[in-house]
Formats: structure tokens, C-alpha cells, sequence
């Protein structure tokens, strides 16, 4: 039995090189081998966003059917604003489809900082009220 392998989504369980990056202020990047599960991609997406610390948003993983069916990411406030910013099925099937190589590694690479750049949208959208 294959044992799962894992998208690079933090500092601490990087790859020396990545970890190199992430300090000197550059995005985590997806390297292969990678789990293509869209919680994986929701918490890559998080912390490629890097939103401040003491930005006053959250941001959860959620779902609206079993499993990951229908997953999304949350930003919001205690003030009211809430934003779902979804994971894409089709998208995840491609990267499914095409996960081993340099074409998957870089499907997978685009969905990671396109969910970025909307939950830094959102989080600009929630601060500004």
C-alpha cells in the first residue's frame, strides 16, 4: 500500500529550500510528491496568503456536502463580514488527473495562488468594512 504523500503547506515540513524562501519572504511553493485533497489546497492557499497575524478576519476551511464536497474558504469578521471563496472541483480534478510531473506540480501550483489572491481580496474587503 502506497503511503499518502503530502502538499508542502508550511515552513516547518518544507523542503530546506522552500523553508529558504518562505524566510526571505518568497510564497510556499507545491513540490511533488502532493496530496491533491482540498483541504490541502485550502490550507496551502491560507498561508501562501499571508495575511498578517493581527489582522482582524478568520479564515476556516469548510464544506458544504460529505467529505470535501462543495469545500470552500471562509473569511470573516466579528463585525458581520463573511466571505466564501470556494475550491474549485473541476480545478482539483485537473490536478488530479495530472499529479504526477511538472504539469500537475504546476495546475496545482495556480489553484494554490489563485485561492491566494482571493483571500487576500477578502481580507482587504473585511478590513475595509
Amino acid at each position: 500500500m502506497d503511503t499518502p504523500s503530502e502538499v508542502v503547506v508550511s515552513p516547518n515540513g518544507a523542503t530546506l529550500r522552500d523553508r529558504r524562501a518562505f524566510e526571505e519572504g518568497g510564497a510556499l511553493m507545491i513540490s511533488s510528491p502532493f496530496n491533491t485533497s482540498a483541504s490541502n489546497f485550502g490550507n496551502a492557499a491560507m498561508q501562501t496568503s499571508d495575511v498578517p497575524w493581527d489582522t482582524p478576519v478568520k479564515m476556516r476551511l469548510g464544506a458544504d456536502g460529505p467529505g470535501e464536497t462543495g469545500a470552500y474558504i471562509e473569511v470573516s469578521t466579528t463585525r458581520g463580514f463573511a466571505k466564501r471563496i470556494p475550491i474549485d472541483e473541476a480545478r482539483l480534478s485537473e490536478c488530479r488527473q495530472e499529479q504526477d510531473g511538472a504539469a500537475g506540480i504546476a495546475l496545482c501550483q495556480q489553484l494554490v495562488d489563485d485561492l491566494a489572491a482571493r483571500i487576500k481580496t477578502a481580507v482587504a474587503e473585511a478590513v475595509r468594512g
